[in-house]
């Protein structure tokens, strides 16, 4: 019975120090990896309007490099989130950059290519770990 009770809690142990090894991760470097996919942010959010569960199966985790218009941007602590513009009103792209991304150089309706690992939809699509790619 002791034996049984010392190999769980060994489990336990490692599960937990698993947990707060990836809780504590950095997070992965968008800028030195090849997008998945390569797109213009309409034709991105297309895709989501024709059938958003196979659209959402598709891009999930996955490094997506999108181009489109800047419909605004905003500096939340150390890090910038983007929104782009997009044809349909009711649904977006949300992009949060890596905070080592600095992109006050940025307004409101300028172009911009960006890479970014899509995280999920819920009213627009949202990316995480962003980064420009060029201006």
């Amino acid at each position: 019975m002791k034996k049984i009770i010392g190999i769980i809690s060994i489990l336990i142990l490692a599960g937990v120090a698993y947990g707060v090894y990836k809780y504590y991760q950095p997070p992965a470097d968008t800028a030195s990896k090849k997008a998945d996919y390569s797109l213009e942010a309409d034709a991105f959010l297309a895709e989501f309007s024709t059938d958003e569960s196979q659209a959402d199966a598709k891009y999930m985790d996955q490094i997506v490099e999108l181009h489109g218009e800047i419909q605004s941007i905003e500096k939340q602590g150390e890090t910038y989130l983007v929104q782009l513009a997009a044809d349909n009103p009711l649904s977006g792209i949300a992009i949060e950059f890596q905070p080592n991304q600095d992109l006050s150089q940025y307004s409101a309706q300028d172009d911009i290519s960006l890479r970014a690992r899509y995280s999920g939809y819920l009213m627009g699509a949202a990316l995480v770990e962003g980064v420009i790619i060029q201006k």
